[in-house]
């Protein structure tokens, strides 16, 4: 009894230790391992981490970061090719620059001996728009010499002293490839003659000379009581400029009547032919003094009239001559009797 009781007491306390009922009281009892591991991996602060928690953080060591250089010398194969991409396209920008500047060089090069070799020199001149103008005067003003490299012909300046010839007015210069260096210009128009000497200066609207003549073209009035210098370009007398400016603004009826001219002690007298002379005075207002003229001429009986004043234009006189040599004045002069009360001549 007792032999049984000792072996029964040693397999009481065996048999926890190796049987399944042992292994399952231990599972239950708290800070037991999982079952089928012989110790579980803790925390340092004794919690019990998961299965795969230490291959994982061994995984973690040996594997290299999201974003961490690898690859050759420790780049990212894409960030190398993207620097290898773009030091290929720097080269590729230099090389083009390179080109570039190179082919300007040449290009110039070539420009500049073309330019001075014989192939782009100056082999001809021609005017046109020369009617009245001497092309050879023209062309002479120009100083351009043949064999003169074209691309030092100067258009603006050529153009400045071929608008010094007298009867140039404007010029524009072009110049031809072929050597050709083409002048065109617009002349000048003559207004009025005037006595230089026993020879006559065509005068312009501006009181430019432009010529000297032996004989007034038909047509032409004279411009009498003064004298031009007689040198071609020059300007005439300041006292001669009111009477060329009223030529400019004569109508066509007051220019069919007109004459002649002169200029006394300052002042513009018209010859209206057989009916006598027109006062214009100076230049002011020239306009209203056409208008008066006109007036007059219109509405005045014009038997023996001596002189048609329209100094004031607003009130014109009319002077006529009388059988004894008196003179009679007609409406417009303030305290004088109308002309139809006057009689005849």
């Amino acid at each position: 009894m007792t032999a049984t009781r000792r072996g029964a007491g040693r397999t009481a306390d065996v048999a926890p230790s190796r049987g399944q009922g042992s292994r399952t009281v231990d599972a239950l009892r708290p800070g037991a391992a999982a079952p089928g591991n012989g110790t579980e991996p803790r925390a340092k602060d004794g919690t019990r981490r998961p299965p795969d928690a230490k291959g994982r953080a061994a995984r973690r060591r040996r594997e290299p970061a999201p974003g961490a250089a690898s690859g050759a010398g420790g780049l990212d194969p894409r960030l190398q090719a993207r620097r290898h991409q773009v030091a290929r396209q720097e080269g590729r920008r230099r090389l083009r620059l390179v080109a570039a500047a190179t082919l300007a060089a040449t290009l110039a090069i070539v420009v500049i001996a073309a330019a001075n070799s014989s192939l782009l020199d100056v082999e001809q001149v021609t005017v046109a728009g020369a009617f009245r103008a001497d092309p050879q005067q023209v062309a002479m003003a120009t100083d351009l010499q043949t064999g003169q490299p074209l691309v030092k012909v100067q258009p603006a300046a050529v153009a400045a002293a071929v608008e010094r010839v007298p009867w140039v007015d404007t010029a524009r210069v072009h110049r031809g490839w072929q050597g050709t260096v083409t002048v065109t210009i617009t002349e000048r128009r003559a207004v009025v003659a005037m006595p230089t000497g026993p020879r006559f200066a065509l005068v312009d609207p501006t009181g430019r000379q432009l010529e000297i003549v032996d004989t007034p073209p038909e047509g032409l009035l004279v411009l009498g009581g003064l004298e031009a210098s007689g040198v071609p370009g020059q300007l005439v007398p300041a006292d001669a400029l009111p009477a060329v400016a009223s030529l400019e603004r004569l109508s066509p009826e007051i220019a069919a009547l007109t004459t002649g001219l002169s200029v006394e002690g300052g002042q513009v007298f018209l010859q209206l032919g057989s009916t006598g002379q027109a006062e214009i005075g100076d230049d002011r207002d020239l306009d209203a003094k056409m208008v008066a003229l006109e007036t007059v001429l219109a509405r005045v009986d014009l038997a023996c009239v001596s002189v048609i004043d329209v100094r004031v234009p607003s009130a014109p006189t009319v002077r006529r001559a009388e059988p004894g040599g008196g003179q009679l004045a007609a409406p417009g002069a303030k305290s004088e009797e109308p002309l139809a009360n006057a009689g005849g001549c």
